[in-house]
């Protein structure tokens, strides 16, 4: 009994352990969440990239308001990115980001900028921040 209970606990940490090594890194998140947002019609599309805390701040704002952010994040995806470093720090993650964007503040634009993204694990990598400078 004790052998098969030993089993069950290895067999059970392999599976956490791939789990773990399987999850996409910050880096992919951020690109799948970009994907995304070229295709959402609100936050509601994109929410599953915002920790829990982030989307209950969303949930208490006008929805106006929310849309009306949502649309100047949306006119400002970067058309081209490449990603500069990554830091990993426990369960938070730092991307710096070099790029082609659109200005909302300038007619849409295309400048250079540059932008640094905060990240969490919160069943899996979640976006805190996602600052884009001109």
């Amino acid at each position: 009994m004790k052998k098969i209970a030993l089993l069950l606990c290895i067999c059970f940490a392999i599976v956490v352990a791939g789990a773990a090594f399987a999850a996409d890194k910050p880096e992919q998140v951020y690109a799948k969440y970009l994907k995304s947002l070229s295709t959402a019609k609100s936050f509601a599309d994109v929410k599953k990239y915002f920790p829990k805390d982030k989307n209950g701040e969303l949930a208490k704002m006008d929805k106006a308001q929310v849309e009306m952010i949502f649309g100047m994040i949306k006119a400002s995806i970067p058309q081209s990115y490449k990603v500069k470093s990554v830091k990993i720090v426990k369960n938070n993650a730092t991307l710096q980001l070099e790029g082609m964007t659109p200005d909302p503040f300038s007619n849409n634009e295309i400048k250079k900028a540059t932008a640094t993204i905060l990240m969490k694990m919160e069943g899996g990598w979640k976006i805190v921040e996602d600052n884009w400078k001109f």
